[in-house]
């Protein structure tokens, strides 16, 4: 008997973990209750024995087809139920603390948004794929010299000489870390110049980009407060980005929160 409502998305995405073996044996437990007694819980017949913990991973094996090895814990008093899970989740933020590394909070969200981006959720809002810490540590595996390299980049970016910060960095590292693959030659000047904004004649993609951060930032602190969407900086950048490799005049930089990211060319 499951104790609680599930959600598909959660499920889905363990069976995922398990499906490519990265579901670890880490000492958390399935909990199981001792067998009810007579109108303990309601709807439920006394002699069940409930799931308290662990009702998505046992969804997520049925789901997936694909076995997991984990501890049991059994003829638990269902009342501690409430007790269960109430404790602060762990982020990947935390782990990449854990394990060392620099700017998690920007490499973290990085990697969020890298793992949703292949999966096309380009808008990095809702979706029926729930991103899991194991996917997001697998692509730093895969990739940890260009992901690490575009968070400490994106940082240098937007800690302009100025001290007048435009952006929020892990949108631009995430520009970074697609540009780069592209043209790294090309990508270094474009991101000195987005960040300085020296020599750029009217019309000029980069800084169309700059004074779409400058209006968005005026507005927001005004009394008209303009709501920029999560995919929205990483558009005005893209955007750019491709004008400047086409060699396009971009007096003004439109992108709305309804438009798509444009793939970097």
């Amino acid at each position: 008997q499951i104790d609680r409502n599930l959600s598909d998305e959660a499920a889905g995405a363990q069976g995922r973990d398990m499906s490519t073996e990265d579901w670890d044996v880490n000492g958390e437990t399935l909990i199981l209750s001792r067998p009810l007694k007579e109108g303990e819980m309601e709807g439920v017949p006394a002699g069940m024995v409930v799931v308290l913990d662990g009702q998505h991973r046992l969804e997520a094996c049925e789901k997936s087809g694909a076995p997991f090895v984990t501890n049991i814990s059994w003829g638990i008093d269902p009342a501690t139920r409430r007790s269960i899970d109430s404790g602060r989740v762990r982020t990947l933020r935390d782990v990449l603390g854990m394990d060392g590394e620099k700017l998690t909070g920007t490499l973290s969200t990085l990697l969020r948004r890298q793992v949703m981006w292949g999966n096309g959720l380009r808008k990095f809002t809702g979706g029926s794929r729930t991103i899991t810490k194991a996917e997001m540590l697998r692509l730093l595996n895969k990739r940890p010299q260009e992901l690490r390299r575009a968070t400490e980049l994106a940082h240098w970016v937007v800690a302009r000489p100025d001290g007048f910060t435009l952006v929020q960095p892990a949108a631009v590292a995430q520009a970074i870390y697609l540009t780069y693959q592209i043209d790294e030659s090309q990508a270094t000047w474009y991101f000195a110049r987005l960040r300085d904004g020296v020599g750029l004649d009217t019309g000029h993609p980069i800084l169309a980009v700059r004074k779409r951060f400058e209006n968005d930032l005026s507005t927001s602190k005004g009394t008209g407060r303009r709501k920029v969407a999560a995919h929205q900086p990483l558009g005005y950048i893209l955007r750019g980005w491709n004008g400047v490799r086409a060699g396009e005049t971009i007096e003004r930089m439109l992108f709305t929160a309804e438009m798509n990211i444009p793939n970097p060319k």
